[in-house]
């Protein structure tokens, strides 16, 4: 962003100062049209904060603004990619007005359980599948403690622990997340394939190896306050994930990773699935911004970590 301000500025004396111009008054745009899409959520029927908070924005916002047709051909570029980031700047602008004009009509702060991916009711039963490992067997202590007294399932593969969980033979699975930095595929394909969502996590360590244990659910549910939160989303193409993973940090949450898995029901087709940190309030913000702008992404859950011995 450093480098396209420096290019537009360069430009200024050739272009009459039009391309910043515009961006002060897209300001002032943005925050009458996010009360604008306010009313008009209103008047399709919205009668609750979490109604409004599922109102995609669609094509309210205004083009990016193009570089001047008089700009020094050597600074096109940086100036073309200058307004990319201004673009998405206008968004998260857009989405915390949206945000805050719905707070001030409701008259209370939104919570993680107002959007369609919030948080349901803890499950009335304890019974955990799994596989039986030493790094399971870990992890299911340390759930065990944040449920209550659990009951332990037993299962051959991570398959049949995620079809004894979808079945309701179960409340919850545990499967490995992550080890010594890698992500597991095929644990990340069964999840998205599922729609699971993860409830907690606990890290283990072996030696110089760390693995991460999630607790996984049919429903995302509350058991701590939230610390991460994953989702997924299959891009139209690579220039698409960058402003995404860019808004989260405007948010004031941090990227912890992020896979690019093949989708097996489309040739070509990638999802990407990342992991953030952050509070509930960041979460919150930025899941207006998703909901807003990116209404096909999935939600895996917010969670905590769990202590293990």
């Amino acid at each position: 962003m450093r480098e396209g301000a420096e290019a537009v500025r360069r430009n200024l004396d050739r272009s009459g100062g039009e391309f910043l111009l515009s961006r002060e008054i897209r300001l002032g745009y943005l925050s009458e049209a996010a009360r604008e899409a306010l009313a008009g959520a209103l008047r399709d029927g919205a009668g609750r904060l979490e109604d409004c908070l599922a109102c995609p924005a669609g094509d309210i916002l205004p083009e990016a603004p193009l570089p001047p047709a008089d700009a020094l051909p050597e600074n096109r570029r940086e100036l073309e990619l200058s307004a990319a980031w201004l673009a998405e700047e206008d968004r998260i602008v857009f989405a915390d007005a949206y945000l805050s004009c719905a707070e001030e009509h409701f008259g209370r702060a939104a919570t993680l359980a107002d959007f369609a991916e919030g948080i349901a009711p803890r499950p009335s039963g304890t019974r955990i599948t799994y596989v039986a490992s030493p790094h399971a067997d870990r992890a299911f202590l340390a759930f065990s403690d944040l449920l209550g007294r659990a009951e332990a399932r037993h299962t051959a593969s991570f398959r049949e622990a995620c079809n004894e969980l979808d079945g309701g033979y179960a409340d919850y699975a545990i499967l490995p997340l992550s080890s010594a930095d890698l992500p597991l595929i095929s644990v990340g394909e069964l999840i998205f394939r599922y729609g699971l969502h993860i409830a907690a996590f606990c890290r283990l360590t072996a030696g110089e190896d760390e693995v991460v244990m999630a607790l996984l659910s049919r429903e995302a549910v509350a058991l701590q306050t939230p610390t991460q939160f994953r989702f997924g989303f299959s891009p139209e193409g690579a220039d698409d994930v960058v402003p995404v993973l860019s808004a989260a940090k405007n948010c004031g949450l941090s990227v912890l990773s992020f896979d690019i898995l093949p989708l097996s029901y489309e040739e070509g087709r990638r999802s990407v699935h990342a992991t953030l940190s952050g509070d509930p309030r960041g979460f919150v913000r930025y899941l207006t911004y998703l909901t807003l702008f990116l209404p096909g992404f999935t939600g895996y859950g917010f969670y905590g970590e769990v202590a293990a011995e």
